[in-house]
């Protein structure tokens, strides 16, 4: 081969690498922008009290405690996971029953 294809084809590469480049840069700078006004969005929405750790209260470790103060505890904590399942239960019967009459 000529060296003029050699040049051609070198130059055809170094220009498709710089334009590959600029287009994955300018790819990015366009995410980064729907990105941040997403976070600004979400931020807004949430407000700096979501964002923080809730606090919680004072609370001994379990093992200085009566084991009945902890049995208590997991009981109370057993019965709002009960619940929280009961009403899951519910809602999904009650999507059920919705859906049966649909067409009627």
């Amino acid at each position: 081969m000529p060296w003029w294809i050699w040049l051609a084809i070198v130059i055809l590469m170094i220009v498709m690498l710089v334009s590959g480049g600029i287009y994955v840069f300018r790819r990015a700078r366009s995410a980064a922008h729907v990105v941040g006004s997403l976070v600004a969005a979400s931020s807004q929405r949430l407000g700096p009290s979501r964002l923080q750790a809730p606090e919680r209260p004072e609370q001994d470790p379990a093992f200085t405690e009566p084991l009945s103060t902890s049995a208590d505890r997991y009981a109370s904590a057993h019965a709002k996971v009960l619940e929280r399942k009961e009403a899951a239960r519910e809602r999904h019967n009650d999507t059920w029953k919705s859906w049966q009459t649909f067409n009627d």
